[in-house]
């Protein structure tokens, strides 16, 4: 037992070993979390014109062809959420909801979700109001944008920008 101190016998020399391991590892885990995911890692926050770029992208896949008008959509959500775990939002269509004038359906997107589709929703004349009350799962700071589908053929859309304090999807599960 030459060179090493009595009380280092070699289940101590294992337990100082995996201690070596454990703490190397947990700072590469560290550091990856502050570097590597979560909006504390991200390079630089998407522009309001590259968000609208990317819902484009995203309404032409799921709604090709639809050239929607701004108006008559309205999307009520917090202007901050502490965390994008459970947000509430309202969208509403301004309709008078008649056989002749009503709308048909409201799609919705979250363009900085790993999957943007959020929800669509039918209505129809016997509805009273064209109004949608959930709660959404945000990954990050973004535009959200709901499109209506009126009785008469036309598209209407509306946007609203929330800042997500703490992103829902980090992992990428969405």
């Amino acid at each position: 037992m030459q060179g090493r101190s009595p009380d280092e016998s070699p289940t101590a020399r294992g337990t100082n070993a995996w201690r070596r391991r454990f703490v190397a590892r947990s700072g590469a885990v560290a550091a990856w979390t502050v570097v590597g995911a979560g909006p504390l890692g991200r390079a630089s926050a998407a522009t309001p014109q590259e968000q609208q770029a990317d819902l484009d992208r995203e309404v032409a896949k799921r709604l090709p062809g639809v050239r929607a008008a701004p108006g008559r959509v309205q999307i009520d959500v917090p202007a901050v959420a502490e965390n994008g775990h459970s947000v509430p939002c309202t969208v509403s269509v301004d309709s008078p909801m008649t056989e002749a004038d009503h709308v048909r359906s409201v799609t919705m997107w979250a363009g900085r979700n790993p999957k943007p589709f959020v929800i669509q929703m039918r209505f129809g004349p016997s509805n009273p109001r064209a109004r949608l009350q959930t709660r959404l799962r945000l990954g990050d700071s973004q535009r959200l944008l709901a499109i209506a589908e009126m009785s008469d053929g036309s598209y209407w859309s509306g946007v609203a920008d929330i800042e997500v304090q703490l992103s829902a999807c980090e992992d990428g599960s969405g």
